[in-house]
């Protein structure tokens, strides 16, 4: 497990710094530039967690954060503008809707390693582009290949590495 260097309470106490802080901003720099930037930093802080959760504990790259991310935004984005629904509903919608859609990829969940980096890159990619293949399948195809034989050089050459 991962030690800290600093004393637990030290911690708690940037903890509430930092948190104080940002209770206090949007009082201190009332303009709204100031407000936005501060709450895109916060929610890609968030992203940015996410993926070291998973990366940083599991070992697991997974690209797909992003994807959710622009799935629950978008949901949120249409619900509050064009059904002029309260944003808390919308909030949790939005959230239900990531979750859901993030049970697409429960087949994929045996992957390890580089096979579930790309696969979750494909996630983001269908996402990002609505579902359209931007690439011509025969590209597709030879990137595939290219990408399997990258991986299953690296691999020979750990197991080189581990038997001699």
């Amino acid at each position: 497990m991962f030690k800290s260097e600093f004393p637990s309470a030290y911690l708690w106490i940037a903890r509430i710094v930092v948190l104080a802080i940002f209770i206090v901003l949007p009082f201190a720099y009332p303009q709204k530039y100031v407000v936005h930037i501060v709450n895109l930093a916060m929610i890609f802080a968030i992203a940015a967690l996410a993926l070291q959760l998973l990366l940083g504990f599991t070992g697991l790259l997974s690209i797909g954060q992003a994807a959710f991310l622009g799935i629950g935004a978008y949901t949120s984005a249409i619900l509050t503008t064009t059904y002029k629904l309260p944003f808390e509903i919308a909030f949790i919608t939005a959230g239900l809707l990531a979750g859901f859609a993030s049970l697409t990829l429960v087949p994929i969940t045996r992957l390890r390693g580089v096979y579930l980096g790309v696969a979750t890159l494909g996630f983001s990619r269908a996402v990002l582009e609505g579902g359209e293949v931007p690439v011509p399948l025969e590209s597709s195809i030879c990137n595939m290949v290219v990408i399997d034989a990258l991986v299953r050089s690296v691999e020979s050459r750990q197991w080189e590495e581990c038997r001699g």
